[in-house]
């Protein structure tokens, strides 16, 4: 039983390894090792062994060192040298993006009828993920002019489907130029103006769009298929198939 553990633990590593080569996340490629291997694929881990004593107290004991991973490597590694408004700033948005992740997750993994405790395993990926590739800078666009935004500026038009209105969205041309590879992210995508407009500005620069991605894109609206018929990689972590005011259906 042991010994099927360690070989699945052994081609867990290996598949981290190969997936971090393409800058990727390793513990992406834990997951998949996992789903491999696990009861509902090749069985190698069959539910046999999950079941046992000796699994679960291994698995207590890798949920103990992810979180110490998590709370040292990831927070306390950016903010030893950092001063406090930095680490104002690191701490904030270090628990917004594992609150926010496990928020949108907790919500479709309820109406899924899945555990719930798993939406924090995914925050904690996210968390993870975003520290991965934190040497990538981060541009916004703006609606309005502000006094950080000087001299010459991307524009264009997008209509707001929740607010009913038309902005103007802006980008300062100093943070965006032909040699940059961009990928664009957003939290809802509905009709696509707004992704339609951000995807404007970037072809303005010269840049080249990499992808885009979005929390929760709603799948009876056509933004989605907007965004794929211009050629560009789209991926939503949900898609709202339909929705009423007392349910909500994901697509599988």
């Amino acid at each position: 039983m042991m010994m099927r553990f360690l070989i699945a633990f052994l081609i867990a590593i290996g598949v981290g390894k190969l997936v971090s080569k393409l800058k990727l996340p390793a513990i992406l490629g834990w997951l998949l090792a996992g789903m491999i291997l696990g009861p509902h694929a090749i069985g190698l881990i069959n539910q046999s062994l999950l079941d046992s004593v000796v699994y679960g107290r291994i698995i207590n004991i890798l949920e103990c060192s992810v979180g110490l991973m998590i709370g040292t490597e990831l927070v306390w590694k950016k903010i030893k040298s950092a001063g406090k408004q930095i680490i104002i700033t690191t701490l904030t948005q270090s628990l917004g993006t594992f609150l926010f992740v496990s928020l949108v997750f907790g919500i479709t993994f309820y109406f899924m009828k899945l555990p719930i405790y798993l939406a924090f395993l995914f925050g904690g990926i996210a968390l993870a993920t975003a520290f991965e590739f934190d040497d990538a800078p981060v541009v916004f666009a703006k609606k309005t002019q502000s006094i950080n935004i000087d001299g010459e500026v991307y524009h264009t038009k997008v209509e707001s489907f929740t607010h009913k209105r038309t902005y103007d969205v802006i980008l300062s041309k100093k943070f965006l130029n032909e040699d940059d590879h961009v990928l664009i992210i957003d939290d809802f995508l509905a009709n696509g103006c707004a992704m339609l407009g951000l995807i404007d500005l970037v072809k303005g620069s010269g840049a080249t769009i990499e992808g885009a991605g979005v929390v929760i894109e709603k799948g009876m609206q056509n933004g989605g298929d907007l965004i794929r018929s211009q050629g560009v990689h789209l991926e939503s972590l949900a898609i709202i198939d339909s929705m009423t005011d007392t349910s909500l259906t994901f697509r599988n």
